[in-house]
């Protein structure tokens, strides 16, 4: 028998954050223009509170977008210190990274999607609901982790012969298949266990296989998120966290050429999300799974990342006359308008550490593949799951690597994201160091 009070405390709360039928919202993901009609699958947004046996409460807060903007993440969290007294390390923020969800950044080249304030007051406002009701829902659960391996996609920065990468499938390129699990399972008064249960599920892999159709969609996040709990029964509840997924696209090999290409439609969104819950199932059912004492632990850790130099005003004046307009037009127009004199982008990291076996380590932004598994091996206990695109996601965190040599992700995407210029290759050592800070050392 478990008595409570040596036991976790649980609470979960949901609901659908799917724009309503004419609401003036854009999406977001693409540089192109993009109003959805309908919507493919609702979208979701959740929140899990858990308290250990000394009273310390950490809260996840998911949902279907494609990042948080940091204004979001601030004033949800000052009320939250209001209301509940939680902390700020106590709070993390998950995007799926779908790209069928609603524009819900600032930070963010306006041609990929400018957001409605009046929604993103409504996102708020729902985290803040889900939140409360998470936290006076709480009850007696036992919280156990487990890992596995998946692999919905494949690399996306193909070398070129010549020097540089280029935008096309690289099968033999990084791909982190960590997939990391929790299971929440109630408990009753006499420490039975109950049929409510609540699974978090992490993978790295963007949410980008279903082509260009214009509905709201949660992409493979919620096609797994279904498939499982179907697979679980109706008192189950699924929710996703991304990995290091910068670099990373859904893939398949073509049944005609048996080449890897791109996915790009539902379907072939549908069936990664089921493989994935199958993978997970698997897990759950056959374990390993390792169980974890009531104990909880948080820390953050804030500094900045510096940018490379900036363009000068002749270079963005030849963007200005680009013709037709695209997204680097579109750029440059922002940054003449605005005037960013930014040298620095502020970023954060952030570590719950779970009884003496898990440590769950969050960065913000499109975190690439390759800093998953250097990531875990910082950690210090036996088992690490790493969070991405976490709290304030305002643009991709590549390696030293993937800044020398270029490409979308490790110069050119600032321009998707609003910032003044791309990073130095020094972005590795500062997100490392950082790190290290949320686990509470020194590297």
């Amino acid at each position: 028998m478990m008595h409570r009070e040596r036991c976790w405390q649980a609470g979960f709360a949901e609901a659908d954050l799917t724009p309503r039928p004419g609401e003036p919202v854009m999406m977001s993901g693409y540089g192109i223009e993009r109003a959805a009609a309908g919507a493919l699958a609702p979208l979701r947004a959740q929140a899990l509170a858990i308290t250990d046996a000394q009273g310390r409460s950490a809260l996840l807060l998911t949902a279907d977008v494609l990042a948080f903007d940091r204004s979001t993440v601030e004033r949800v969290r000052r009320e939250l210190r209001r209301r509940h007294r939680l902390p700020p390390a106590a709070i993390l923020f998950s995007a799926s990274h779908t790209h069928w969800g609603p524009a819900t950044l600032f930070s963010l080249n306006f041609s990929v999607g400018a957001p409605n304030p009046w929604f993103l007051l409504r996102l708020e406002n729902t985290l803040l609901e889900l939140a409360g009701h998470a936290m006076r829902s709480r009850r007696a659960a036992t919280l156990r982790f487990g890992a596995t391996e998946a692999r919905l996609g494949v690399n996306r920065r193909r070398p070129r012969p010549g020097g540089g990468v280029e935008f096309a499938p690289h099968p033999e390129g990084s791909y982190d298949p960590h997939t990391p699990v929790l299971d929440l399972q109630g408990l009753s008064r006499h420490g039975e266990k109950v049929p409510w249960r609540i699974v978090v599920v992490g993978h790295g892999c963007h949410p980008t296989g279903s082509g260009l159709v214009s509905k709201w969609w949660p992409e493979y996040p919620g096609a797994m998120r279904t498939a499982l709990e179907q697979r679980l029964g109706r008192n189950a509840r699924v929710l996703f966290v991304q990995g290091c997924a910068g670099d990373v696209k859904p893939a398949h090999r073509d049944p005609h050429t048996k080449r890897i290409v791109f996915s790009d439609s539902p379907s072939r969104a549908r069936t990664a999300g089921r493989a994935l819950a199958r993978t997970v199932m698997r897990l759950l059912e056959r374990g390993p799974m390792t169980a974890l004492a009531p104990h909880l632990e948080r820390r953050s850790a804030r500094g900045a990342l510096v940018f490379a130099r900036r363009k000068s005003s002749a270079q963005i004046e030849k963007l200005l006359r680009q013709e037709p307009p695209g997204v680097n037009a579109v750029w440059a127009r922002q940054m003449q308008a605005y005037g960013l004199p930014a040298r620095t982008l502020p970023y954060e990291a952030q570590s719950w550490r779970l009884g003496r076996a898990l440590t769950l380590l969050a960065l913000e932004g499109e975190v690439c593949s390759p800093y998953g598994p250097r990531l875990r091996a910082m950690t210090d206990t036996p088992h690490a799951m790493v969070v991405a695109y976490a709290n304030a996601s305002t643009g991709y965190i590549p390696t030293a690597r993937i800044v020398r040599e270029g490409g979308y992700e490790g110069d050119t995407s600032h321009m998707a994201y609003l910032l003044p210029a791309p990073f130095t290759p020094a972005v590795e050592r500062a997100v490392l160091k950082l790190a290290a800070r949320a686990l509470g050392r020194r590297r």
